[in-house]
């Protein structure tokens, strides 16, 4: 997923629907950070000041992003 998602944002339009094809062929889910205890998520902010919602492809992105961000290691449950 790196490489489709680093081309979208430097290419913009043009690699964008590389990207949407990968998304939309992916069978496993992509991870989000969510509140454990309510499930909802939120926007973080990113070098640059962006602010983006948190979505890994892998478990070990996930939870390397939560140490980053100062979180609490903890699982939701699914709606």
């Amino acid at each position: 997923m790196r490489r489709p998602v680093l081309a979208a944002a430097e290419d913009g339009d043009i690699a964008r629907p590389a990207l949407y094809d990968e998304l939309l062929r992916r069978e496993i889910p992509l991870q989000v950070i969510a509140d454990p205890a309510t499930g909802n998520t939120r926007l973080s902010n990113w070098p640059g000041g962006v602010a983006a919602l948190p979505v890994c492809a892998a478990e070990a992105s996930l939870l390397a992003t939560a140490r980053d961000h100062g979180m609490k290691l903890g699982r939701s449950r699914p709606p």
